[in-house]
């Protein structure tokens, strides 16, 4: 499973976050991750609205 993960991370980059619906670990972290991609993307698309964000 190591070997899978590092494969994983070396070939899409760092923001890979591997979760378990079974024992819900890094649940957090993938909610975490993909609020602070939205954010950017949101800026990004809206930039006169980031005020209000």
């Amino acid at each position: 499973m190591e070997k899978f993960m590092t494969n994983m991370r070396n070939q899409f980059g760092d923001r890979i976050i591997f979760i378990s619906a079974r024992e819900k670990e890094n649940i957090d972290n993938l909610r975490e991750l993909i609020k602070t991609e939205v954010e950017i993307k949101y800026k990004i698309r809206y930039p006169y609205k980031t005020q209000y964000w």
